[in-house]
């Protein structure tokens, strides 16, 4: 007995073929190369992952609302250390306060799986302020003590690139010389998740498929 097929069926299947092949050839990598002739660690294909993430942050509504009602489970309304309330309390020079930047802080973390803070310093060698900085702007070195700054890294490779060290807490100022306090001046705290790399990954890295496919259906 022969049964006659479905031809709706065969154009579903061609066409969900041709999603996956949409979605896959428009997915990034995150695998980190390291370039000799940058002396950096690539972020993903062609060093563009975190803006790539960015991306799917804001054109793919399930993850857009799955991150920021994590950043608002965080960070609620008020930061406090036992009787002390932070809310209004400044940060830096440019008024940010805690409340602000604890919420740019955790939305690089549910964002990319990490956060930077640059740590300045007085002449002492004490923190004078503290200032959020956007993880997406910021490349190491293979051994991830040297950082790397630049708003256009798919642009401009490593022209125009600013260095910081890594901010070592315990450091014995009196024991710098000028040269060695200058380059510390500035220094750059780096959390990240997972300890394999030496970029950080997001918690939702396995589901970047499904994202990509929510993306084509909108």
């Amino acid at each position: 007995m022969k049964t006659k097929s479905n031809p709706d069926a065969r154009k579903a299947v061609v066409s969900f073929a041709a999603i996956d092949r949409y979605v896959e050839s428009n997915m990034v990598s995150p695998k980190e190369v390291y370039s000799s002739s940058k002396g950096i660690m690539l972020w993903g294909d062609n060093n563009i992952f975190p803006e790539y993430l960015l991306d799917l942050y804001k054109n793919v509504p399930t993850l857009g609302s799955i991150i920021n009602g994590n950043i608002d489970f965080i960070v609620g309304d008020d930061i406090h250390i036992g009787a002390i309330d932070f809310q209004d309390q400044k940060m830096n020079p440019q008024g940010e306060t805690i409340t602000e930047q604890c919420r740019n802080l955790a939305h690089d973390f549910e964002l990319f799986g990490g956060f930077a803070l640059m740590v300045r310093r007085n002449i002492n060698g004490g923190v004078a302020a503290v200032d959020y900085i956007d993880l997406r702007f910021l490349r190491l070195n293979k051994t991830g003590d040297v950082f790397y700054y630049s708003e256009k890294w798919a642009d401009n490779g490593k022209k125009n690139v600013l260095e910081y060290p890594a901010f070592i807490p315990d450091l014995d100022w009196g024991s710098l010389d000028e040269d060695a306090r200058n380059a510390h001046m500035a220094s750059i705290l780096y959390v990240k998740r997972g300890h394999t790399q030496v970029y950080p990954l997001p918690v939702y890295n396995q589901a970047i498929k499904s994202c990509e496919i929510e993306r084509c259906i909108d």
